[in-house]
């Protein structure tokens, strides 16, 4: 009976888990770059830096109330998972603040009433825009950071606990040292080079490679 209830704890927490990771991805753009694109095509219109001539819409806030429903369903499941639900309701609360007012400025912008009106609404909701956008991009953030630290951790207990040497040990183990080399070469991929982490970098690769030679070894080994 113990087992079966650790069984089922087990399982349940696996379902949470998916439930959080299928909110994350449920929006698969940043929404700070629909801030970035705000800030360099509509906010110079709006402030008379650059003629008005067209404003861009986002079009995000057909995905926002799905995207609160992803995040408070997960968080409601069983059991609780505070590393994981404190960041989903701050992002939840982000998303329903900015929800209306992302709404407000899309209608304003898709309808070209700032033609008529020479942009005066446009600024008006201009600093509630920025400020809940501001939020909403720290919040996602956030949370995905999470998701990654859980993650990362659920790996690392499971290439502990696998038994050396087995099929199962090789394959965590290619995708633990395969996140670590990724860790290492962020500097790289965002156009900054190794810097100190080269030596990081070539161990984590080395170990993914020898992981991922021992498995195929395996692999043909059962063949």
């Amino acid at each position: 009976q113990p087992q079966e209830s650790q069984s089922t704890a087990e399982q349940d927490g696996i379902a949470k888990y998916n439930a959080h990771v299928e909110a994350a991805n449920y929006v698969t753009y940043s929404f700070g770059e629909d801030l970035a694109k705000y800030k360099k095509y509509n906010q110079p219109q709006l402030d008379g830096k650059k003629p008005l001539e067209e404003l861009y819409s986002s079009g995000s806030s057909s995905a926002m109330t799905t995207l609160q429903d992803f995040l408070d369903k997960a968080i409601a499941m069983k059991p609780p998972m505070p590393e994981l639900d404190q960041p989903a309701r701050d992002y939840s609360d982000a998303v329903a603040k900015a929800t209306p007012v992302i709404r407000d400025l899309e209608n304003y912008i898709n309808s070209k009433s700032y033609s008529s009106d020479n942009g005066a609404k446009g600024r008006e909701l201009q600093p509630a825009y920025l400020s809940s956008m501001e939020k909403l991009v720290v919040a996602q953030a956030n949370y995905l950071n999470a998701i990654d630290a859980k993650d990362r951790a659920r790996i690392k207990a499971e290439f502990d606990k696998a038994e050396k040497d087995s099929l199962a040990y090789y394959r965590i183990g290619s995708i633990y040292y395969l996140k670590e080399s990724m860790d290492a070469a962020s500097g790289f991929l965002n156009g900054e080079g190794l810097g100190d982490k080269k030596e990081a970098f070539k161990t984590s690769l080395d170990q993914f490679n020898a992981m991922m030679t021992s498995y195929d070894t395996k692999m043909r080994e059962r063949n």
